[in-house]
């Protein structure tokens, strides 16, 4: 692993890492973290921190030839519907739209009513960057991301009820790219004045984070959805790392297994991710999550062995659920629950461990009187802790410090 830098402007220094020759780039600040030199989120402000309702997006412009060309305007939760059925709010970014109203002129036939641009300048970068990756949402569906005017391929169908992930490969240019994200509104609807906005979240981008835990990564600890490798797994398949261990009376044995990608029910529930996807309880051949109303538990494991419990641990990642979905700890609850499947909510746990095996259970509630989809979602699952030194090791310790303190004290005698 190589690490190169540069400084850009105001401090601000920019860092390539180049791992197994991939080359992803970062700014480090004191405020927000960039993956790219004047690349934001949609609806944030310099330093990656959300804009408020009605608020001007000045990172963003609708160029030609876009349906109108006006300042992008920021939609928040603030502003009522459409926000929900919208995707909802967080804190990495939000909507943008041509108007406070979130309303448009469109395109009854499909086509492009909507250029959304950002731009990045790689002028002095080296390397230059092989791909740049993210989710989107828009409202009516995406029809492609362009690269410096090419088409890339990336659409969203799902429109505006989740994220889509979405990849853009290089080659990059040495001075100023382009990325347009292009969005059709009204397709097929009798009237083609109507509701329309972007969403875009780039994977690097958001506020400053705090600094990781004290301790270390310890292994073993999985998102849903994952092989032994953090790979995520095909449709329909177990997942061997979380167990269905309670489930309503007359719901069906079955393993916790993946949801089908395409299709209903997702969205609305959040896009799966290239590092997690939902599971469902259900035994449902054709996988799309239907099960009876009442409560599911999931349960995860990780191992402690050899860690030291007096000393700080954190537990921390996102989940969502549908109905909604509380989470215990060792079978004591946490008071942590989530409501929806819209969006993952963050979540951290710092107390409630126990020496060797733990278990971390996620009860979720499906809502109604039928049978209807219900499912869990855990994506950036981590546990942080300090390992116990070995004996060896303490006592090496030990006698490295008895050594520099008898060659102290010996200087001293000579002076």
């Amino acid at each position: 692993m190589n690490f190169f830098g540069r400084t850009v402007r105001h401090g601000v220094r920019l860092v390539a890492v180049v791992s197994a020759g991939t080359v992803y780039l970062s700014l480090s600040t004191a405020m927000a973290a960039t993956v790219l030199p004047g690349l934001f989120n949609t609806g944030v402000d310099d330093n990656q921190n959300t804009l408020p309702d009605n608020a001007i997006d000045s990172h963003w412009q609708l160029v030609p030839p876009s349906a109108v060309e006006v300042d992008p305007v920021v939609a928040t939760s603030a502003g009522g519907f459409p926000i929900g059925p919208w995707v909802a709010d967080n804190k990495l970014s939000a909507w943008i739209t041509p108007a406070p109203d979130t309303q448009g002129p469109g395109n009854f036939d499909g086509s492009a009513s909507y250029f959304w641009r950002a731009s990045f300048d790689l002028t002095g970068v080296n390397p230059v960057p092989t791909a740049i990756t993210g989710q989107w949402s828009s409202d009516n569906g995406g029809l492609d991301i362009l690269l410096n005017g090419d088409a890339t391929g990336n659409t969203n169908p799902g429109q505006f009820g989740a994220f889509i992930p979405f990849t853009v490969n290089g080659p990059f240019l040495s001075g100023l790219n382009t990325l347009d994200f292009v969005v059709n509104n009204s397709a097929g609807e009798a009237n083609t004045f109507g509701y329309t906005g972007v969403r875009v979240e780039f994977a690097g981008n958001g506020p400053g984070a705090p600094p990781p835990p004290p301790g270390v990564k310890i292994p073993g600890v999985f998102n849903t959805g994952v092989d032994g490798s953090g790979i995520t797994l095909p449709d329909n398949v177990a997942d061997a790392h979380y167990g269905v261990t309670s489930r309503p009376a007359g719901s069906v044995d079955s393993p916790a297994l993946t949801i089908l990608a395409d299709g209903y029910p997702i969205p609305p529930w959040v896009a799966n991710s290239p590092t997690s996807r939902w599971l469902t309880a259900s035994a449902s051949t054709v996988g799309d999550g239907d099960d009876l109303p009442g409560d599911y538990t999931y349960q995860t494991s990780f191992d402690l062995t050899g860690y030291d419990l007096t000393k700080p641990i954190t537990l921390r990642g996102s989940f969502a659920g549908d109905d909604s979905a509380v989470i215990l700890l060792n079978n004591d609850a946490t008071g942590i629950s989530v409501t929806g499947f819209g969006s993952l909510v963050e979540f951290t746990l710092t107390s409630g461990f126990l020496p060797g095996v733990n278990t971390l259970q996620f009860v979720v509630t499906n809502g109604g009187t039928t049978a209807n989809p219900t499912g869990l979602r855990v994506e950036g699952l981590e546990v942080f802790a300090s390992p116990i030194p070995e004996p060896g090791s303490a006592l090496l310790l030990v006698l490295g410090a008895c050594t520099v303190a008898g060659y102290g004290w010996r200087r001293r005698r000579k002076g």
